[in-house]
Formats: C-alpha cells, structure tokens, sequence
C-alpha cells in the first residue's frame, strides 16, 4: 500500500482511499495515478542524483589528491630557484658558525653527551640556508640508553639572529 499526497492539502493518503481523511475531497482515479506518476517521477529524479554522486564523487577523490600533489611538484622547482643554497661563497662564515651551533644542539638531546663523536671537517656537514634560515644535518655517534654506541643522523635548523650575531636553534630532528 502506497502513499500518495492529497492534490488538495497535500497531506498522505492511501492509494486505496476514495476520500482524503484530513480535508474530505474525493479522490478521483485520474487525480491517484496523476499523484503516483509524480511519485515515480520524484523517485527516478532521486534515483538518478544518487547515481550521479556515486560515479562522480569517486573518481573526484581520487583525482583530486593527485592534482594537488602535481600542484606541490610544479611549484617545487620555483621555490628551489628562489632558495639560495650556499656551501661556498660570501656565507662561508656563517657556515662555518653554524656547524658547531648544530652540533651542540644535538649533543644537548642525547642520552649521553659526553660519548658523543661528530666527523671532523666541515666536508661532513651539508649545510643549505634561506635567507636567515640555516639546515645543517650530519651525524653522531653516541652511546644509547643501554650503552651501546649508535650512529644517528640529524638535521637542525637554526636562524641567524643579527644582533648578536649567532644563530638561534629552531629545531633538531633525529631521523
């Protein structure tokens, strides 16, 4: 048994019923098969919006995260252009600072300190700086909590403070 709207007070009625039980009109049998064609219409509509979010939006989620990622990689090469990554040059001071600012960044977060053994050489380090902004990453060899000595590498990040002329660690990863 189905529910159709009354065509005057649009309140459900039985498809069965010959009278709407809220306002009294008497429903003819054209009016009912004209309710339950727009009944099926309106289902069919339904239907077909359901279908169309299921073969659209898939494909949109999957789509969409490489787009992006694309995005990421295209601008990628601008931002490298724009970074200047100095080894050599008119910072070869500032590298040379920011080395020992690093490696006592990282002898700070050990386990123990005191076993700590960086390579000798600024050749050991890879340092790349943006603007004020310094990476310099390399590795340690140091004692873990049990004693045994483990080699970890590391990158930290510092910024060059100008008024006083040294660098300010910002973070120390251990990979």
């Amino acid at each position: 048994m189905a529910l159709v709207p009354c065509p005057e007070c649009m309140k459900t009625v039985s498809e069965h019923a010959a009278a709407c039980p809220a306002c009294g009109i008497a429903i003819s049998a054209e009016a009912m098969a004209m309710a339950k064609q727009a009944l099926k219409d309106r289902d069919e509509a339904q239907t077909k919006k359901i279908l169309l979010a299921f073969l659209v939006l898939p494909p949109m989620f999957l789509f969409l995260p490489i787009a992006l990622l694309e995005g990421c990689r295209s601008a990628t090469p601008s931002l490298r252009q724009n970074a200047s990554v100095s080894t050599v040059g008119s910072h070869t001071d500032d590298k040379k600072l920011s080395i020992p600012y690093a490696k006592n960044a990282v002898k700070e977060r050990l386990k123990s300190p005191s076993s700590a053994s960086f390579p000798w050489g600024s050749d050991n380090y890879k340092v790349s700086n943006l603007g004020d902004r310094w990476m310099v990453s390399g590795y340690v060899d140091a004692e873990n909590g049990f004693g045994a000595k483990i080699r970890r590498h590391w990158i930290v990040e510092l910024e060059k403070d100008h008024s006083f002329g040294d660098f300010v660690v910002q973070s120390v990863v251990f990979l």
